[in-house]
């Protein structure tokens, strides 16, 4: 690795954890831990694929009827945002 792809890495782990700790992320984790491992693990037990999709589902509307964006805008964004992400992320993975 070269020194400037070295100081790419460390600048983008600080602002990662910058992010991290002052957008409060931490705490949430926190709680997690709080309710023990047993109950965490029953929960995950508990759930199938259908309810995680069902859940993931559900707060994505919520989300994109909490923006008050149209449907079409939607799903515009989201068609441009798939590929030029992928696309960013080959480039990404070239240099």
């Amino acid at each position: 690795m070269t020194t400037i792809n070295l100081i790419y890495c460390a600048v983008f782990l600080l602002m990662s954890a910058a992010l991290f700790l002052f957008g409060g992320l931490d705490e949430g984790f926190a709680a997690e831990r709080r309710r023990g491992k047993k109950a965490g693990a029953m929960k995950l037990r508990k759930q199938t694929v259908f309810t995680r999709l069902a859940r993931l589902e559900q707060k994505r509307r919520g989300l994109v009827a909490d923006t008050g964006m149209p449907k079409t805008v939607y799903r515009l964004l989201t068609g441009l945002g798939a590929p030029g992400g992928a696309a960013i992320g080959k480039a990404v993975v070239l240099v």
